[in-house]
């Protein structure tokens, strides 16, 4: 049974997401349209907050799906904090979708080792999740490593041709980085 509290934070996620569907640009194909969005930021490594439905997870209130998006959307937001705290409250640590964003999330908070090793996690668990090989790509390029992003980029071909959206974003991101050389 779910109590009044979890359904409020879904209704609050699913309405949240109207707003933020067409708003958030770029990497929209990494998420599917239609799934719950996290209420408005709050952060909740004040004290004040810690009782919010936002910061709080009783008894698995929310589901590793549910915490996956809240991450997603707060991280395209660029709430990289408080999207760590939904991604770290999964029960499933080797679920590809929440080690992946996970590692998105460390990388943009500057963390680019950790952030590896989360993308080299997931994809010793599934070799085809162009999405972290996508991330994974980019923090080569972080890195200076443009060979090795270049790999990734032909991993990606390999697995999803050339036209899906991680091919085209890792492509675009290497373009970018010759330009700048």
């Amino acid at each position: 049974m779910r109590t009044n509290a979890n359904l409020a934070v879904r209704a609050a996620l699913i309405t949240v997401v109207a707003a933020l569907v067409p708003v958030l640009s770029g990497s929209a194909a990494l998420a599917q349209k239609g799934e719950p969005a996290p209420p408005p930021s709050v952060d909740c490594s004040k004290k004040e907050n810690q009782r919010k439905p936002a910061c709080r997870n009783k008894k698995g209130e929310l589901s590793d799906s549910d915490l996956f998006y809240a991450g997603y959307w707060l991280a395209r937001k660029g709430d990289f904090r408080l999207a760590l705290h939904y991604l770290r409250q999964a029960r499933n640590k080797d679920d590809v979708r929440i080690l992946t964003y996970t590692g998105y999330v460390i990388r943009k908070l500057g963390r680019l080792d950790e952030a590896m090793q989360k993308y080299e996690r997931a994809l010793m668990i599934d070799p085809d999740y162009t999405v972290a090989r996508a991330y994974l790509g980019e923090a080569h390029l972080q890195r200076g490593e443009r060979a090795k992003a270049r790999e990734q980029l032909e991993e990606i071909a390999r697995r999803c041709g050339v036209a899906c959206e991680e091919y085209k974003e890792l492509a675009g991101a290497l373009a970018r980085a010759s330009a700048h050389s």
